[in-house]
């Protein structure tokens, strides 16, 4: 995409300083619709192109647009860049249809989604999502570098939703089994008469799985949602 996006500029003469300039112009007055692959209309709104460049009187944001999609940085990528290489995937779409997907008069975007920026970080956090989530709930907000105030706001709500992972870990654990216990005869019951018994046990271990899985699921999204609902207003006043 950088190789693409390189030799787009070379081709319609674009600078570093026009390019920004270029690709508000392709995209406000392309007058087509435009959805992901997923079939979700993509739009972007007023700010969106403001708030991806700003005023970088450096221009930097294109070296590290280069750089990150040829080869990919020891730091993970933040949120601003991914947003440039959704929009400068965009344009590049726009003006080169001949590449673009088209399925009647829509256009299809492959875009750099949230989803896959979200991969990224979670494959350069250390020491891996398994570890942050039992030990670390700090490690993927050291993506935010020297930005203090973003890396403890989200510090704080990551320790939040760790703190829920694990409390409903411990409610589901000493749940499980009472409620395993409250369908078991009926579970056994109806496998015997449907299957015989030398289905019984593998179905049990099987239903004490899934009793397992609802109670984790159900707790964690119930302490997540009590959590967010205080923890956030704290956070917006604290931080």
């Amino acid at each position: 995409m950088a190789m693409a996006t390189r030799a787009l500029m070379e081709e319609l003469e674009l600078s570093r300083r026009t390019f920004p300039d270029w690709l508000a112009d392709v995209i406000y007055l392309y007058e087509g619709p435009v959805v992901l692959r997923g079939g979700n209309a993509f739009r972007v709104t007023d700010s969106a192109i403001d708030d991806a460049f700003g005023d970088d009187g450096s221009f930097r944001w294109l070296s590290d647009f280069v750089r990150f999609a040829d080869t990919p940085p020891r730091q993970a990528p933040q949120w601003r860049v991914i947003e440039r290489l959704r929009l400068i995937d965009l344009a590049f779409k726009i003006a080169r249809p001949d590449v673009a997907q088209h399925f009647g008069r829509k256009l299809f975007l492959p875009a750099f989604a949230r989803a896959d920026a979200r991969a990224v970080l979670n494959k350069r956090a250390w020491p891996g999502s398994v570890m942050s989530f039992f030990l670390c709930p700090g490690a993927r907000p050291m993506a935010f570098g020297k930005n203090y105030k973003e890396a403890s706001r989200s510090i704080f709500m990551s320790s939040m939703f760790w703190f829920a992972n694990v409390a409903a870990l411990i409610t589901a654990f000493f749940s499980v089994q009472p409620v395993f216990n409250l369908t078991r005869g009926w579970i056994e019951d109806f496998t015997t008469s449907q299957y015989g018994a030398e289905w019984t046990e593998p179905v049990l271990w099987f239903w004490w799985a899934a009793v397992a899985a609802i109670l984790f699921f159900t707790a964690r999204a119930s302490i997540a949602t009590l959590i967010v609902m205080g923890a956030f207003a704290i956070a917006t006043k604290l931080l």
